[in-house]
């Protein structure tokens, strides 16, 4: 099997597994409010960019999971990591 039709069937595959997750309640989609978000992601850069060296997408995901009352970040990024700690969140795994 080619690489682009194995890659295409293992998102086919997720994709599925998160529409079952949904339909069984145990993922909830959740509107984000993009201007408090920006306004979020705007503080966290502030507070923690030069120190941190972190990148649009870490303030971005941080931001969000902030906004939604996450308690939990997991990452194996480590300087999404270390914003998502500096942030308040308990960090995983």
């Amino acid at each position: 099997m080619c690489a682009t039709r194995a890659a295409g069937s293992i998102f086919a595959s997720f994709a599925g597994q998160v529409r079952g997750a949904i339909s069984a309640g145990d993922l909830v989609a959740t509107p984000l409010p993009a201007y408090r978000w920006w306004l979020e992601a705007e503080s966290l850069s502030k507070a923690h960019t030069v120190q941190l060296n972190v990148r649009t997408l870490d303030l971005l995901h941080v931001a969000a999971a902030r906004l939604l009352g996450a308690r939990e970040f997991w990452t194996f990024d480590r300087r999404q990591r270390a914003l998502a700690h500096a942030a308040g969140l308990k960090v995983g795994p």
